[in-house]
């Protein structure tokens, strides 16, 4: 699959390990759903049924929503971490760097292998 010498941002060497390969024919998706909440600059939020479990991968990204749906704005969104926590319950760390609260749409893949 890989190879010791590639490279990944940043000419950083990518090393794969069992832990991080998720092959796609063994993996399920569970859950792809989304929430619209309130936010600005760095935040913790925790978002529930999902789906998932403690070993769950799940995937999220950041979208500004307005009266015509998703756009992007000119606020940067970022996602630092995501920790699923319990049956169903993940938790986020983000930004939206913004001196104000927006509204924002945080999607999730959630996947089982």
């Amino acid at each position: 699959m890989s190879t010791m010498n590639e490279t990944g941002p940043q000419g950083r060497a990518v090393i794969p390990t069992e832990a991080t390969r998720v092959d796609a024919p063994s993996a399920t998706i569970i859950s792809a759903r989304s929430s619209l909440f309130r936010a600005h600059g760095v935040f913790t939020e925790r978002f529930g049924n999902l789906g998932n479990n403690r070993e769950s991968k799940v995937f999220a990204s950041l979208t500004e929503v307005g009266s015509e749906g998703p756009f992007i704005g000119a606020a940067n969104m970022r996602v630092f971490n995501i920790s699923p926590v319990s049956q169903g319950l993940v938790d986020i760390r983000g930004e939206v760097e913004w001196p104000e609260d927006l509204d924002v749409i945080v999607s999730f893949l959630v996947v089982q292998q």
